[in-house]
C-alpha cells in the first residue's frame, strides 16, 4: 500500500543506542551482532518487569499511568503541544469526486487500496459481479485525477475471495497480493502500468486461515505480514491462537526468500509494515497479553531473513500504521481499551523511533479521537507526517479525517474531509497515497460509490 511505500526516505544508519542515552554510536544493526551486544535486549523498559534502574514497569511507555515512558514512578511532564510555525497546514486541491459508482462495491475492511507510481495513481477494489461473483478490477488515474484507459481491468476468477486486496509499485511494474479462499493463501500477480497482466496467479502463502496482509518492496524483494485467522475470527478476549506472520519473496514470486515468522502468537490487530533505510522492517501490531483483555499496541523490528530484532510495547489499542522517514520511524496507532472500559488516555497516538525500539518522547496524543475498525494510515514527508483516519475526532464529529502533524507529531491543522452519517464506527473503507512533493490523494467508499480528493 502505498501508505508504507510511496514517501521516500533517505539513508540513515540505526546505532547500539541505550533508551536513556542522548547519543547514538556508529555501529550499524544490519550484522547480528546488534542483537547479541545491544544493552537492555532482555530488560527493557515497557516488558512488565521492573528490572534494575527502573522504578517501575507497567507494561507500556505511555505517560498519565503512574509510571512514565523512561518506567519512572509518576505521570510523566506533559510535552508542548505547539506546532512548527514553519509548517504549512494541508489543504484540499479539490473537491471529492465519485471515480467508481454502481459497480457494488464491496465496503469491507482492506477490500480497497491506492497506490502512486510517481506518475499515477492506481486503485484495485473488490465488487459483486452480474451473477454475484466477487472480482477485483484496476483502475488508474493520472496525477490530477482524470480516468486513464486500462490494458487489463478485471480479475475474472470467480473465486471465494477473503476480500483483502494490497499491490505496491516496484519502478516497472506492480505486485498484486490478494486473499483467495477456494485456493488457500494468499495469491500473488505482476500486473504493469497500464494493468496487462504480466504474470498467471501464483498461490505464495498457502495456508487456509492466511488474511489481512500488508506489503513493503525493498528494492529488490517484498516483504509480507499477514495474520492466520481462523473463521468465525476469535473474539477480543479469546484466548484462540491467531499469529501475526512475516514472509519475504522474490520479485517474481517465485523464491521464499524467508519462510514465515511467528511475530506473535495472538495478534489483535492487522499487522502493518514499512522497510527503512537501515535495511530492517518495522512492523505496529496489538496482542492479547493476559486474561484481563489487555492489548497492548506493539513496535517490532524485523531483518530482512525474517529474524525478530526486538519487539516494544509502547501503548494499548486496536489500529496502527507505521511510517519510515530519514529520521528514524513513526507508528501511529489508536490508544484505548478494547472492552470499552475508559482510562481517560483515550485518542490517536503518535510514538516516534530513532532506533530499534528507541522512543524519542512518550507517544504523544495528537487527538481525542477513537478510529474505526478500518484502521489508521500514516504518510512521512519532508515537513513532517499526514494521517488519516475513520471514526470521530476531538469535535465527535464521525466520518473521515485527514490532518497535518509538523516532525515532532504536533497537530498542525485538521480536516474534516466525508460525514459518516449514521455509522457509528465512520465510513469503514479508505486509503491514503503520497505521489511527493507533499502532494496526496483519499479513497474512501460509501456504499456504492468510492470517491478521491486530492490534499497538499
Amino acid at each position: 500500500m502505498c501508505i508504507l511505500l510511496c514517501a521516500c526516505a533517505s539513508e540513515h544508519q540505526i546505532g547500539d543506542l541505550d533508551s536513556n542515552s542522548d547519543e547514538q554510536s556508529d555501529i550499524d544493526i544490519r550484522p547480528e551482532s546488534w542483537w547479541q551486544d545491544a544493552p537492555g535486549v532482555d530488560e527493557r523498559c515497557g516488558d512488565g518487569e521492573v528490572d534494575p534502574g527502573e522504578e517501575c514497569d507497567d507494561g507500556n511507555r505511555m505517560n498519565g499511568d503512574g509510571c512514565d515512558w523512561l518506567c519512572r514512578s509518576g505521570d510523566g511532564e506533559t510535552p508542548d503541544p505547539t506546532p512548527d510555525p514553519d509548517v504549512p497546514p494541508i489543504t484540499t486541491v479539490g473537491p471529492p469526486v465519485p471515480v467508481v459508482s454502481g459497480d457494488e462495491v464491496v465496503a469491507n475492511n482492506n477490500a480497497m487500496d491506492l497506490e502512486c507510481s510517481g506518475e499515477q495513481y492506481s486503485l484495485m477494489y473488490f465488487h459483486i459481479g452480474d451473477d454475484y461473483e466477487q472480482l477485483m478490477s484496476f483502475r488508474r488515474f493520472s496525477l490530477t485525477g482524470e480516468e486513464l484507459i486500462n490494458e487489463y481491468e478485471v480479475m475474472t476468477d470467480d473465486s471465494n475471495w477473503s476480500i483483502t486486496v494490497d499491490h505496491t509499485w516496484t519502478g516497472s511494474e506492480y505486485g498484486v497480493f490478494y486473499g483467495n479462499r477456494n485456493l488457500g493463501g494468499i495469491v500473488f500477480v505482476r500486473i504493469g502500468e497500464t494493468g496487462k497482466r504480466l504474470s498467471d496467479p501464483r498461490l505464495i502463502v498457502e495456508h487456509p486461515d492466511a488474511r489481512h496482509h500488508n506489503v513493503a518492496w525493498t528494492g529488490s524483494s517484498y516483504g509480507l505480514s499477514w495474520l492466520e485467522m481462523p473463521l468465525p475470527a476469535p473474539l477480543d478476549c479469546d484466548w484462540t491462537p491467531m499469529p501475526a506472520r512475516f514472509s519475504m519473496f522474490s520479485p517474481l514470486g517465485d523464491d521464499i526468500l524467508a519462510e514465515s515468522t511467528e511475530v506473535h502468537w495472538r495478534a489483535t490487530s492487522w499487522p502493518r509494515i514499512d522497510f527503512c533505510s537501515d535495511g530492517a522492517f518495522r512492523m505496529s501490531l496489538s496482542a492479547l497479553v493476559d486474561t484481563e483483555c489487555h492489548h497492548p499496541m506493539h513496535e517490532h523490528t524485523l531483518l530482512m531473513d525474517g529474524t525478530l530484532l526486538e519487539s516494544t510495547s509502547i501503548g494499548e489499542g486496536f489500529s496502527a500504521d507505521v511510517a519510515c522517514g530519514d529520521d528514524g520511524y513513526a507508528i501511529l496507532f489508536d490508544h484505548g481499551r478494547q472492552d470499552g472500559e475508559s482510562t481517560g488516555r483515550e485518542g490517536l497516538y503518535l510514538a516516534r523511533f530513532v532506533d530499534a525500539g528507541v522512543l524519542l518522547e512518550a507517544p504523544y496524543r495528537i487527538q481525542l479521537a477513537r478510529a474505526s475498525y478500518a484502521g489508521v494510515r500514516i504518510e512521512h514527508d519532508e515537513l513532517g507526517y499526514v494521517v488519516l483516519w475513520g471514526g470521530s475526532s476531538a469535535s465527535m464529529e464521525i466520518g473521515l479525517h485527514i490532518a497535518r502533524l509538523d516532525r515532532a507529531g504536533r497537530l498542525v491543522n485538521e480536516i474534516y474531509v466525508w460525514d459518516g452519517g449514521s455509522d457509528p464506527v465512520g465510513i469503514r473503507q479508505y486509503d491514503l497515497a503520497s505521489v511527493g512533493d507533499d502532494e496526496y490523494a483519499v479513497a474512501w467508499s460509501i456504499g456504492e460509490t468510492i470517491y478521491w480528493q486530492v490534499f497538499r
